[in-house]
């Protein structure tokens, strides 16, 4: 009986090394086939984005976005289904959570999060619906809301800004990813009065505000190569009535090469941008507020 045990017990090392070598197999797998299956959904979705930020007609932009964001979420579902993913897409919060009072900027952390999160689930519930549209260079700029707002107590007007394909780079620092882009941002406001003449001028100073370049590291599936951000803007002299805005970016390309899209929005100020009647117009700059990544 003796002779055999020792037989028992090569065989069962053997057999738990087998066991143990399937499933580091079916782990390594699976990892394998999940990485092969975000691989093919971004390829696919690069390959259909290129359009969308290219497309010239705003008319026809606005009538494919839908189906196109349709089609991009139904393919994350079926990536989160297939592979038990989080379906919520909070795992930067809970990462955050981990981390605890020994992380910096924690609240900070936390309202990019929540500002990268609305924008999604606008996306994602079919309600992205820009205010205004354009796209120059291959480059598409969405005016996605224009609100008034009130920061440090003065009351301003605040443009919501989505930029779809600027150039992204990859960059670790002590083990630490970050992928962002190398573009700069310039926004003017020209104001005219009832008979086209030139009352007034804003300029940005610095950087957009709020600005996210990588928002899939809060938000796992947020749409590739898009940048985030907003100005916010004095209220305009009571006697303006039009507004020309030009949007500015100058970013090198990954091949070297300089890229300078351009963006011009003319419209009708609305009664709700404008100061009351004898109130003095004294513009201020246009601040930048930088935000975490």
């Amino acid at each position: 009986m003796k002779r055999y045990f020792g037989i028992f017990l090569c065989l069962t090392a053997v057999l738990g090394a087998v066991v143990f070598a399937v499933k580091k197999w079916g782990e390594a797998k699976f990892e394998a086939d999940k990485a092969l299956s975000e691989i093919r959904l971004k390829a696919d979705y690069l390959e259909r984005v290129s359009w969308m930020r290219s497309m010239p007609s705003e008319v026809a932009y606005r009538s494919e976005l839908g189906a196109f964001l349709q089609w991009y979420f139904a393919q994350t579902d079926a990536h989160i289904q297939a592979f038990n993913l989080n379906p919520q897409l909070d795992d930067y919060l809970k990462e955050l959570s981990w981390a605890g009072s020994s992380i910096d900027r924690l609240e900070e952390r936390k309202k990019v999060y929540e500002d990268v999160r609305s924008v999604f689930d606008l996306m994602q519930k079919g309600r992205y619906h820009p205010q205004w549209s354009a796209s120059s260079q291959g480059v598409r700029l969405d005016v996605l809301s224009t609100r008034t707002v009130v920061e440090k107590g003065e009351n301003k007007i605040r443009y919501q800004l989505v930029i779809w394909g600027l150039p992204r780079i990859r960059t670790e620092d002590r083990q630490l990813l970050r992928i962002h882009n190398r573009a700069s941002f310039r926004a003017q406001w020209r104001m005219f009065d009832l008979k086209g003449k030139l009352i007034a001028e804003m300029r940005s100073v610095g950087d957009m505000a709020g600005r996210v370049d990588w928002p899939e590291r809060y938000v796992s599936m947020f749409p590739a190569d898009v940048t985030l951000g907003y100005y916010d803007v004095d209220l305009m002299p009571s006697n303006a009535e039009t507004v020309e805005i030009s949007f500015n970016i100058f970013s090198a390309s990954l091949t070297g090469g300089d890229m300078r899209p351009a963006f011009v929005w003319k419209q009708t100020i609305p009664p709700e941008w404008r100061l009351r009647p004898g109130e003095v117009w004294e513009a201020l700059p246009v601040e930048k507020l930088s935000s975490v990544q």
